[in-house]
């Protein structure tokens, strides 16, 4: 009996340490300072094993530990929730918005720290007529996943978004008069955007449209592993080896 309550406490202790960590590797954006991390930040989740299983993750961090988590299933080639309630409970809805350069961008891929829209709150039902700016999207490094053994299964995170934290000498949280934030004063809560003639002669116009053709590609190959979620075992086990 007392072996069993001993193995019982470790197991839990190991459990705790194990969920611990992986807090800590969630919570800590790469680009952000050495104090603990407050803010919400956006994987992509990939659960290699038989059959692979894909989600977004969105999760909130108070001082380096994770107190809210959204996990929203999605395709192999599927996008962000974008401009979606995202609600992590009942009285607790978002909505991630991206701005016009990036609105009909099909693949999420972004440089490095760039804002790439913001974070609303939801103050009724609809999202859209009473909403609370948060803060700004800014993109993530993709190249830095973090690589977690989940029981049987390897996940994988890929970073995809994260919002600066208060130290963040670009986006400081003081809010003006009016209560609109400056970073918010051009997106569209519904991401209703008129290109114009002369946006789509726009480097970012022509991007997106090569960034979405290389996507329909990648699409159609369904083989085919995006450089960010390959993994040798789940593509063996694929194979049945």
């Amino acid at each position: 009996m007392l072996r069993t309550l001993l193995a019982i406490f470790v197991f839990l202790g190991f459990s705790q340490a194990l969920f611990t960590s992986k807090e800590a590797q969630l919570c800590k954006p790469r680009s952000s300072n050495a104090l603990p991390y407050s803010g919400f930040r956006i994987y992509r989740r990939y659960s290699f094993g038989w059959p692979t299983l894909h989600h977004y993750l969105f999760i909130h961090c108070t001082y380096g530990r994770m107190d809210h988590s959204l996990y929203i299933a999605t395709s192999r080639n599927g996008n962000f929730n974008w401009n979606e309630m995202l609600c992590i409970n009942y009285d607790m809805c978002y909505r991630a918005i991206r701005r016009k350069e990036y609105a009909n961008r099909q693949m999420p891929l972004y440089l490095n720290n760039v804002m790439i829209g913001g974070l609303f709150k939801c103050n009724s039902d609809d999202c859209i007529d009473r909403v609370t700016p948060i803060l700004p999207l800014l993109a993530d490094n993709p190249s830095a996943p973090i690589a977690i053994r989940e029981g049987t299964r390897r996940v994988k995170y890929v970073p995809l978004a994260y919002t600066p934290d208060f130290l963040n000498v670009q986006y400081p949280r003081v809010v003006p008069m009016d209560g609109i934030p400056n970073w918010s004063r051009k997106l569209s809560i519904t991401e209703d955007y008129h290109f114009t003639r002369a946006d789509k002669a726009k480097h970012w116009y022509l991007a997106n449209r090569v960034i979405n053709k290389i996507h329909g590609k990648l699409v159609q190959v369904d083989d085919t592993y995006y450089p960010w979620e390959f993994d040798f075992a789940s593509k063996q086990m694929a194979k049945g080896l």
